[in-house]
């Protein structure tokens, strides 16, 4: 049988680390090493890992903290085996998630990546002890709706991933620079390379904590998402000899962020930008489309009117994920106010009229 590595990242996990490698070491599938790195860790990590006897687990120690993205690609490094599979370090496999997944592998070799469904739990302390609240269950995509939605990034766990260890390399790992994320941007990188397959069967369960980087910062979380979303679709257009000029669609604090924050992060000039939804509108920025002035269409949002949006630039005949793109909307922060963009259209066509 084919043996796998299995890979974690760990910093400051003591709470909730020996429970996600013991999810591992019981696998039913028992043909893969478990290479886990602690990531200058300053709680009781370091003494947890040393503890453990089992020959197939090797554990690497960083002398500081570098990053969830630089401690992976270090457990890749030193990885041995085709196929690599992710744990987080709080997060659980079901018994025979390996077991599962390399049948999947086997019976499909054109796949450089398989996810699994999954489900969001929380663990919850009473008198009586620790009790498993299970909550929502993630959804079950195909492959070409994978493939279709990558860019709104889909509700899918990427720490439910088996990758090929070739294609992880290709595709350059994680990216150091990426805070937030950098499971994302990988993601992306790897649907460039090849096909990408979901089991419609839950194979990770998620630990669902309020308190984690991405749910306190949600709307610098989301605001991270879109700027990984906007610069694969840059490069895109670059690659094929394009330069990138796009019309985009949102709601007003979407385009305010786009121009004020976004768009200068990434050196992309937003100018044009409208409220999702006004016929007029649309009709002009396809107008300009036809001139050769704009050589694609961002729409952000899944209100009505921005899927109104996208099913009228379909049928003037505009191709999802060439021409045409669909992001997740902006968050807005909590009691913030803002002084928004004033009527965006007006001052987006004067420049044309």
């Amino acid at each position: 049988m084919e043996k796998v590595s299995v890979i974690m990242a760990v910093y400051n996990g003591e709470d909730y680390l020996k429970k996600s490698i013991e999810s591992i070491l019981r696998q039913t599938y028992p043909y893969f090493e478990f290479i886990i790195v602690n990531d200058g860790s300053s709680d009781a990590t370091k003494n947890i890992l040393n503890s453990i006897k089992d020959p197939r687990v090797k554990v690497y120690h960083l002398n500081k903290n570098y990053g969830v993205s630089y401690a992976r690609n270090y457990a890749v490094k030193e990885a041995k085996c085709r196929w690599i599979v992710l744990q987080d370090h709080d997060d659980i496999s079901a018994p025979d998630r390996l077991e599962v997944l390399m049948n999947y592998i086997n019976k499909n070799p054109e796949l450089i990546s398989v996810l699994s469904m999954f489900q969001l739990f929380e663990e919850k302390v009473s008198a009586k002890g620790r009790s498993l609240n299970l909550m929502a269950k993630g959804p079950y995509f195909t492959r070409k709706q994978l493939r279709s939605r990558r860019f709104y990034c889909p509700w899918i766990c990427f720490g439910s991933a088996a990758i090929s260890r070739e294609a992880f390399l290709q595709a350059g790992g994680y990216d150091h620079n990426c805070k937030l994320g950098e499971d994302f941007d990988l993601f992306l990188k790897l649907m460039e390379l090849g096909p990408v397959a979901m089991i419609p069967r839950v194979l990770y369960r998620y630990r669902f904590n309020p308190n984690s980087t991405s749910r306190r910062n949600r709307p610098e979380t989301r605001s991270a998402i879109i700027k990984i979303a906007l610069k694969h679709i840059i490069n895109m257009f670059l690659k094929r000899g394009l330069r990138p000029f796009f019309a985009f669609f949102g709601s007003a604090w979407d385009c305010y962020n786009l121009a004020a924050y976004v768009g200068p992060e990434i050196g992309l000039e937003v100018k044009l930008c409208f409220e999702s939804g006004s016929p007029r509108d649309l009709a002009k920025a396809f107008a300009l489309y036809k001139q050769k002035k704009v050589n694609g269409f961002i729409v952000l949002g899944s209100s009505v009117k921005s899927r109104q949006t996208i099913s009228w630039l379909l049928r003037q005949g505009m191709t999802l994920n060439v021409n045409l793109f669909h992001l997740k909307p902006f968050k807005k922060a909590r009691a913030l106010s803002y002084w928004g963009p004033t009527n965006w259209q007006h001052r987006a066509f004067s420049q044309y009229e």
